[in-house]
């Protein structure tokens, strides 16, 4: 069994490979730049692939600038460790989102997401238990109420632009997140 000494080396040297890999430090000793820049490629190209099929909504709205966009997303953001694509998508809509409004087949499937998972400093984590999401389509100013009770299934409500949120237990739900 190797000593602590040898093992908090160890995982440092993993964590600068691993930062050399995200394209955020420099590669580590006894590693060839090249090499180490194009083993990064080929994760960035994985990492986009995945986020692509987990968010096809997402993917066709970007169109060609999904890829030049995704990827300037992951030199800045790290993997996250709970959710795999899922909470990778997540997290590139959440910076989208503060360019502008996101069209409506991402918005839908942005509020499904949630419905089912909420957000956590490392991804996403399932909800227990009853959840409720509301949203406005900004296309069509309709609002999307969605509730899930776990063992229940799920409920879509749409509702007209004018109509007032509703009152669910006594508290007034008026944002995109529950």
């Amino acid at each position: 069994m190797p000593s602590d000494d040898a093992r908090h080396r160890l995982e440092r040297a993993q964590a600068g490979f691993l930062r050399a890999l995200t394209g955020s430090a420099p590669s580590p000793p006894g590693f060839e730049r090249s090499d180490v820049e194009a083993a990064a490629e080929s994760l960035a190209s994985k990492r986009r692939r995945a986020v692509a099929r987990t968010w096809p909504s997402l993917a066709r709205a970007l169109g060609d600038g999904f890829r030049e966009r995704f990827d300037a997303f992951a030199r800045q953001t790290p993997l996250p460790a709970r959710g795999g694509p899922l909470a990778d998508g997540r997290a590139f809509i959440e910076l989208l989102s503060r360019e502008g409004p996101l069209p409506e087949a991402v918005s839908r499937q942005v509020l499904g997401v949630d419905l089912r998972f909420r957000r956590s400093g490392d991804g996403l984590v399932p909800r227990r238990g009853f959840s409720l999401v509301h949203g406005v389509l900004p296309a069509s100013g309709y609002r999307l109420l969605g509730i899930r009770w776990a063992g229940h299934g799920e409920r879509w409500f749409r509702l007209p632009a004018g109509m007032a949120v509703p009152v669910v237990l006594g508290r007034r739900w008026s944002s995109q997140r529950s």
